[in-house]
């Protein structure tokens, strides 16, 4: 057990630090991975991120609660859940924060490769090596349980960013880059489908957490509805779809909380089928309590569980979208994130230098993860105007054959999650690009330092608190006994 000190910043620069008592390494280290290990029954694994692994429970299980693997699997999770509803073995090689890479190469290349975490998720479908009974015979799964894609999606940026400011602004760069999810998913499950091997494979996309209104501190009515209304159900149909094309199965899953969602009437914050802030998640530092928080409780995975199970009941011909009997359509329904290049001219933004008659909309760009600097096709000796996503205008000068570069080393890194581009092509037509970070890298992860700095600031605090802390104490003994003035 050990008290670690979580710093709240509160307005006009004033702080305060809380210790919260937690368990050391917060896992049940007898608790079974599965609920069976009798080799004649049913396997099922599950592959993804928090959202399947049980993040936010109170314990998890050994080994994957360490700075060197914070996976946070749980035996509260629905995956647990299922396979003990179907008397089933299961491996668990879900990881919290895991990417669309992840499947691919260890999420936690320096953990022991005796867990999940230290190896790719996409061994477990294979042929897994950790389960009840040991190894088995590739093509031995039953059932495959995913839940993937809101890490790339940035959905953990997004809320946050909601709880912290008002996020509206950058809404135009979150669809955007959430379209980039299409061809990575296209991508992607026909492996999985193949690495399956014949098993029954779930997708089971992102529950909606709440209703539009405004009981979740931080989060504005207006706020709720884009995250309830356009961005949560946008990627849950890039899911839909991407998984439909490649053949597997949809779990119907986007209502599994309705009536225990936040903000429904009659539902308590303490009540609901997800968790807002929990303060209670501080196991290897205060960064665990953001890792935490917006994840479903035990209520939550016990309902993911019901509408998996139910699943499971049905022939495995599950077809929201109705591709079958003639296939899916050669794309997902559109949803412009931003107008289409061209159309009706838009405003340009107040303050900046670059201004003529008509401003439209250009291209949706991604940048390389290598990629140091872009190349901006511009009229010749013209003003580029550009700005990284919440911080001022800037301006860079085109060359005499038009062309001006701009430094995007830190959109590469995702340090920011966009950047947007101004340039003139003739005197008085302007058009405005849009700039992603590379695909796959999630702009919410912290720089090294970034970690370092916050993790030696509490340190700091803390031992502040403590050295002054005796000194408070004489202070209020001596002015009990009226030895102090007032």
């Amino acid at each position: 057990m050990c008290a670690v000190p979580l710093l709240v910043v509160l307005g006009g620069g004033a702080a305060l630090v809380f210790y919260i008592v937690v368990l050391s390494d917060g896992t049940t280290a007898a608790a079974s991975p599965s609920p069976t290990a009798d080799p004649g029954a049913p396997l099922i694994v599950a592959v993804g991120d928090s959202f399947i692994s049980g993040e936010g429970a109170k314990t998890y299980l050994a080994g994957t609660n360490n700075p060197g693997n914070s996976c946070h699997r749980a035996n509260t999770g629905y995956p647990y859940l299922v396979a003990t509803a179907r008397q089933a073995r299961l491996v668990n090689a879900s990881c919290s924060g895991a990417l669309i890479r992840d499947f691919e190469e260890p999420q936690y290349p320096d953990s022991p490769d005796t867990t999940y975490g230290g190896l790719p998720q996409m061994e477990a479908l294979a042929a897994p090596r950790i389960t009840p009974d040991g190894p088995v015979e590739p093509g031995s799964i039953d059932v495959v349980l995913l839940s993937i894609s809101g890490n790339d999606a940035g959905f953990g940026e997004v809320v946050r960013t909601c709880l912290n400011t008002n996020c509206l602004r950058y809404e135009p760069e979150w669809m955007a880059r959430l379209e980039t999810l299409q061809p990575q998913l296209a991508a992607f499950y026909p492996k999985i489908k193949d690495a399956a091997q014949g098993a029954r494979v779930l997708v089971v996309p992102y529950p909606d957490p709440l209703v539009v209104g405004d009981c979740v501190r931080g989060l504005s009515t207006a706020e709720a509805e884009f995250l309830i209304n356009r961005f949560l159900p946008r990627l849950n149909l890039l899911i839909t779809f991407a998984a439909e094309q490649a053949g597997l199965e949809v779990v119907d899953s986007q209502d599994a909380f309705a009536g225990a969602r936040n903000c429904e009437p009659g539902v308590t914050a303490d009540g609901a089928a997800m968790n807002t802030i929990d303060l209670g998640r501080a196991g290897n530092g205060p960064g665990d309590v953001v890792r935490g928080s917006f994840h479903p409780r035990e209520l939550g995975h016990r309902l993911l569980a019901k509408v998996v199970l139910d699943h499971l009941q049905q022939p495995p011909t599950a077809d929201p979208l109705g591709c079958q009997p003639f296939g899916c359509p050669p794309g997902p329904p559109p949803n412009p994130p931003i107008p289409p290049p061209g159309g009706d001219p838009i405003q340009f933004p107040p303050g900046i230098a670059c201004g003529g008659d008509i401003l439209q909309n250009g291209e949706l760009k991604t940048v390389a993860a290598d990629q140091d600097a872009v190349e901006i096709a511009a009229r010749a000796d013209s003003t580029v105007c550009f700005s990284f996503a919440g911080q001022p205008w800037r301006t860079a000068q085109a060359a005499g054959d038009g062309t001006a570069r701009i430094d995007v080393a830190q959109l590469a890194r995702a340090e920011v999650p966009t950047l947007t581009v101004i340039q003139s092509t003739t005197p008085t037509q302007w058009t405005r690009d849009l700039y992603l970070p590379p695909a796959g890298v999630n702009p919410t992860d912290p720089a090294w330092w970034q970690q370092l700095s916050g993790l030696l600031l509490s340190v700091v605090l803390a031992a502040v608190a403590l050295a002054i802390a005796p000194y408070v104490v004489e202070w209020v003994r001596r002015r009990r006994r009226g030895r102090v003035p007032a």
